[in-house]
């Protein structure tokens, strides 16, 4: 078990390639833990590695890990839905911005590992880092697609997928 949240655990990502969990809760100042499900083989207390309090207010909504590892994105249920991208190995923000007041439903690393997608109620963004910025360019959907919620996102060689509302899957270009 793991028992060091204080709120109830709104999130979770695994880590690509070490026993490691993060999860996110709700809260005034909700944390981010980072901990080893493997660390207590007999069933004992798995330990917190990191803990980053302070990025987000009111609850961390999803995460992902890049493909690395190294970074892990977040998103928190403040008004306007901040974007955090962690360093979480020595608890830092790399970048952050605010994005929409729409709820945000999913959010994942790009193909590459150099941006962020993040999806939502009738939105979709793509997230260029740049340093310490983080600027956005909205998914066009053309003639066909429409503006619904976008529940979940995935890669299929170096194009977005993004799951609708409706049933659908949207193959983005680019």
């Amino acid at each position: 078990f793991h028992c060091e949240h204080t709120d109830e655990v709104t999130c979770l990502a695994k880590h690509p390639s070490r026993t490691l969990v993060a999860t996110g809760q709700q809260g005034a100042v909700p944390s981010i833990l980072i901990w080893d499900y493997e660390a207590a083989p007999d069933g004992g207390n798995l330990p917190t590695v990191r803990s980053i309090t302070g990025v987000h207010r009111r609850a961390v909504s999803c995460m992902a890990f890049d493909e690395s590892g190294k970074f892990l994105v977040s998103v928190g249920t403040d008004t306007y839905h901040t974007v955090a991208v962690l360093d979480w190995e020595n608890q830092t923000v790399r970048c952050s911005a605010t994005s929409c007041s729409e709820k945000t439903l999913c959010v994942g690393f790009t193909h590459d590992g150099t941006g962020v997608v993040q999806c939502g109620v009738n939105f979709m963004r793509f997230w260029s880092i740049s340093g310490r910025n983080m600027t956005y360019q909205s998914g066009v959907l053309g003639t066909i697609g429409q503006w619904q919620p976008f529940l979940c996102m995935g890669h299929v060689g170096n194009r977005t997928v993004v799951g609708t509302q409706d049933g659908h899957l949207y193959v983005m270009a680019g």
